[in-house]
């Protein structure tokens, strides 16, 4: 090959990444102005309860809402904390609304015991979860749910992907997402609740 082919493919090599990362960049940002658009809050949207039957966010109009990611293998406080959190402020309209994911679990592999009833029942009652919990979900990628990409795309078009378990999001009265907790903090009750309480009581 010639000095000027070989330049060629160099140059090739070195752009061609750049490209391909640049229309990713691109296509990513299209598909997040789409889901940030395409709904006004997060009662558009039906989620999928444990036990396969589809159901409408539409239930919690009126609510304060936290939502977050949940991994299979819980820390106890973090399930406590939430738990506490939930009892203290369901009578002034809090909701807390978990999604098991395994996506963010290093080594975890798809199994199909996650899309178990029985086993999402046990996997409630042995963490003694108090709020509700839904069918495992993706949170991340052009397959992730609707809602998380609406909630994600609310706050930013680009690298808005989840990194942590437990990532929340504070929904206000009015369905808006209002608030996505910092995932580099791990916030526990007194945080959690200075950010939540403000929609609570004073919207």
């Amino acid at each position: 090959m010639s000095p000027k082919g070989i330049l060629c493919v160099l140059a090739l090599v070195t752009i061609l990444p750049l490209v391909l990362s640049y229309d990713f960049f691109i296509t990513e940002g299209i598909r997040n102005y789409k889901f940030r658009y395409s709904a006004e809050n997060v009662y558009k949207f039906n989620v999928t309860e444990i036990d396969g039957k589809i159901s409408s966010m539409n239930q919690y109009k009126n609510k304060t809402l936290i939502i977050l990611n949940l991994p299979f293998s819980l820390e106890a406080r973090r399930i406590y904390v939430l738990g506490l959190l939930f009892l203290k402020h369901y009578n002034k309209g809090l909701r807390i609304i978990g999604f098991p994911t395994d996506e963010l679990t290093p080594g975890s592999h798809a199994d199909d015991k996650y899309n178990s009833p029985v086993f999402m029942r046990n996997y409630i009652r042995e963490n003694q979860i108090k709020f509700q919990v839904y069918h495992k979900t993706l949170v991340n990628g052009p397959l992730a749910h609707p809602l998380w990409s609406y909630m994600k795309a609310t706050f930013s078009l680009f690298d808005n992907c989840i990194t942590n378990n437990y990532t929340m999001f504070i929904v206000d009265k009015r369905g808006i997402p209002v608030q996505r907790l910092p995932e580099d903090e791990r916030p526990f009750f007194e945080e959690i609740e200075d950010a939540v309480v403000p929609y609570l009581y004073f919207q």
